[in-house]
């Protein structure tokens, strides 16, 4: 009676979670429940909304949710995949095969994260974006955090750097790193094992055009020096106020990996680098303090 009572309510929150992203504007082809394991399934999943600059269409092949019993060996409780995203926009294009997100409890208690309710990959990342003059919002939110961590973080490890550059008609600037460790001022450790970026310029056409490829790279959240108990007590005491921090800034919660970025600007225009913007506020601010 428990059983088939849960199983009602399931299919109940399914058919309203269903009812609410459709009038938000994301259409469904098929859904399915699965009982063993408990976990429901989203195919051919599409959302198009009209912007100020155009049209933004998104599609999801699949998505699927699956629910698992915690164990003290591996306490996820939720584990999200979906496979095969495109979005396009007017400025750009982005599609990515797979992304896995897996929902740990108590991860902190249990020593699987440093805080991190949530880890996520994403797999064979591609970011296409057509001009830096119309570079989106959450990339350049990203591209600053990431620029601030380089020139004010913590060099944990580099083990080779190496630049070039070619002149003539077309200049072709490029850098190669490899296994570097940065911490930044949040705790947050960014790795990657290699980076290659290349930057050309064609001074006769007026042109330049951006590429960067990263693999193996990491956002990890690494613990913190605050004094904070270790017992399922003190978990719980913590609770609200991690609730509370995790509403205001749901990425501090997130670990993230992926094996492989490609991030390319068709039109890139050098007085558009946020890396050049960086360096002249922190030169000036150095000549503030000391002259």
């Amino acid at each position: 009676m428990v059983a088939s009572t849960t199983i009602m309510l399931f299919i109940a929150l399914v058919y309203c979670l269903r009812k609410s992203l459709y009038w938000l504007g994301i259409s469904i082809g098929k859904s399915r429940i699965q009982l063993s394991p408990l976990s429901v399934i989203f195919e051919g999943v599409r959302c198009q909304r009209r912007l100020a600059t155009g049209t933004s269409n998104m599609s999801i092949s699949s998505i699927r949710i699956q629910f698992h019993l915690p164990k003290r060996a591996h306490p996820r409780w939720l584990s999200f995949t979906a496979t095969e995203i495109e979005e396009k926009q007017p400025s750009h294009h982005l599609s990515v095969a797979t992304i896995h997100a897996t929902l740990w409890l108590f991860p902190y208690l249990l020593r699987f994260t440093s805080g991190p309710w949530t880890n996520v990959g994403v797999d064979d990342f591609r970011l296409r974006i057509y001009t830096s003059q119309a570079t989106p919002g959450w990339v350049a939110d990203l591209r600053s955090n990431l620029i601030t961590s380089i020139l004010s973080g913590e060099y944990l490890r580099l083990d080779d750097l190496k630049t070039g550059v070619l002149f003539g008609d077309e200049w072709k600037i490029s850098a190669s790193v490899h296994n570097w460790h940065i911490l930044n001022w949040q705790n947050r450790i960014y790795s990657l094992v290699k980076l290659d970026a290349q930057l050309l310029r064609n001074w006769v056409n007026d042109t330049g055009k951006f590429v960067m490829i990263a693999e193996e790279c990491r956002w990890t959240k690494v613990r913190s020096f605050e004094k904070r108990g270790d017992s399922f007590l003190w978990q719980m005491v913590y609770f609200p106020s991690d609730l509370w921090k995790f509403i205001r800034d749901p990425m501090s919660f997130i670990d993230v990996y992926s094996p492989r970025a490609d991030i390319t600007f068709d039109n890139f225009r050098i007085r558009d680098s946020e890396l050049l913007k960086e360096l002249g506020a922190k030169a000036r601010e150095m000549y503030e303090q000391h002259y």
